[in-house]
């Protein structure tokens, strides 16, 4: 097994110039306090708490795996990699860059610095 650390896009690959001029500063202390907890989360391995921030028909496209549809897929899926030890997140942390709010729903983009663990077979393993 060995330590590997992953920097991740969480943006689209939109138009950046007219996201980054849509920003809202409340937006972005609300969509960073929020992704706070969820790093403490991950980083604790505490899948059961992640729960709660994840819609019931969330679509999740993580890299190398098959494109998940649903809450309830996607949290088997975590829980089995982490059952057979394929991954162990050591840390993380996400840095909001942009957000904004429309219709109720809460829009934003950033970057996570991962340190994860990987079995021999890596994650898609």
């Amino acid at each position: 097994m060995y330590a590997r650390s992953v920097r991740l896009a969480l943006a689209g690959l939109a138009c950046v110039s007219a996201l980054f001029s849509q920003s809202e500063p409340k937006a972005v202390e609300m969509a960073q306090k929020l992704h706070n907890q969820l790093d403490q989360l991950e980083s604790r391995g505490d899948l059961e708490s992640q729960q709660k921030f994840f819609h019931e028909s969330v679509v999740r496209m993580d890299a190398f795996r098959p494109m998940t549809k649903g809450r309830d897929k996607w949290m088997a899926l975590q829980k089995s990699m982490r059952t057979k030890g394929q991954t162990q997140v050591q840390s993380t942390q996400t840095t909001v860059v942009s957000a904004w709010q429309e219709g109720g729903r809460l829009y934003e983009y950033g970057t996570a610095d991962l340190k994860v663990k990987v079995g021999e077979k890596g994650a898609a393993g």
